[in-house]
């Protein structure tokens, strides 16, 4: 109904200065008052709150320091423009933006798919990598055992002592018991994961892990990679293993990782990128979602989203096929 609501409107458009009517014909003067009277408001009805939510979005999203900026962009779903000069606007279709809801139930998803890996170890699962057996040696088997992931960032980032880490999706933990040992007694590492069933794991082996180097420095918490739960700066470097392919906001992702690094920090992230697109049809399969497939980016839209969140002097590290799904290519 409310597409329909939309498509059925009999609205016009703006080119520059110069205004049309929905069948293409350029309005006259007197018609062009009345179109923009039509409207009523900066945003044809919606509140300025909303208008102002929006912008403040928007330049929340600009990095400056970095050197990367643009403008800010407002953006809406329907037959309004959210420009200064209130316009109505055809549109041929419309890209919903992202709904929470939709998140949630994508995140949800992929809670049961790993909570179900947590309480018994999948050994398929993901990519056939392991970390060096030096960095095993103080982790419990449980942990190691549930390893999903597709690369060594923490040993990449090269952590060194009295840093802290911030290692994003966790899971058992392998990844912040191997910084712990890097940064030592003075350093700090976060584990953030969304699973409870993970961070049970991790939370057990825990103490084991202390007994083993004589110290904690490791901190667990719950969250979600879009709302890191750290405040700004908190960290020196930011990695994590196979997990932002995951996540139904990427970008989002990249500004919290911008967000909770100080400056001068650095990012170092394992993770699973394609040769092209990743086709609609493939998105939609939960299975190759949760094996780390069907979200993935390809690695062009991967780095681009790294530098909208404003980071910069990116290096690819390391890149090896891994499988080929339907066509497409991963990596």
């Amino acid at each position: 109904q409310f597409v329909s609501q939309i498509l059925q409107q009999r609205v016009s458009f703006m080119l520059g200065e110069r205004i049309f009517d929905d069948e293409g014909l350029e309005l006259t003067e007197d018609r062009r008052g009345a179109a923009r009277d039509e409207l009523g408001g900066t945003l044809g009805g919606f509140p300025d709150s909303y208008r102002n939510g929006l912008v403040d979005e928007g330049r929340a999203s600009v990095q400056p320091r970095s050197g990367f900026d643009r403008p800010t962009v407002l953006r809406g779903m329907g037959e309004r423009a959210l420009h200064d000069e209130a316009e109505i606007v055809r549109t041929t279709h419309s890209a919903c933006v992202l709904s929470e809801e939709v998140a949630d139930r994508s995140r949800a998803a992929v809670r049961e798919f790993y909570g179900q890996a947590a309480e018994e170890p999948q050994a398929e699962l993901c990519c056939p990598v392991r970390p060096d057996a030096e960095d095993l040696a103080h982790i419990p088997a449980e942990v190691v055992e549930r390893f999903y992931g597709c690369g060594s960032p923490v040993s990449a980032a090269a952590p060194q002592a009295g840093e802290t880490l911030v290692d994003l999706g966790s899971g058992a933990g392998i990844d912040c018991f191997i910084a712990s040992r890097r940064v030592g007694p003075q350093g700090r590492v976060f584990g953030i994961d969304m699973t409870e069933q993970m961070l049970a794991v991790a939370r057990e082996s825990q103490p084991k892990v202390a007994r083993a180097l004589g110290y904690d420095n490791v901190d667990f918490r719950k969250g979600i990679l879009e709302r890191i739960p750290l405040d700004g700066g908190a960290a020196d470097i930011v990695t994590s293993n196979c997990v932002i392919n995951l996540s139904p906001d990427k970008s989002a992702v990249f500004r919290e990782v911008w967000r909770v690094l100080r400056d001068g920090g650095r990012a170092v992230i394992a993770d699973i990128v394609a040769d092209t697109e990743v086709p609609p049809a493939m998105r939609a399969d939960g299975q190759l979602w949760g094996e780390c497939i069907s979200g993935a980016l390809s690695e062009e839209a991967f780095l681009a989203a790294l530098e909208r969140a404003g980071f910069y002097g990116l290096s690819v590290l390391k890149k090896t096929f891994w499988r080929e799904v339907e066509g497409a290519r991963f990596y």
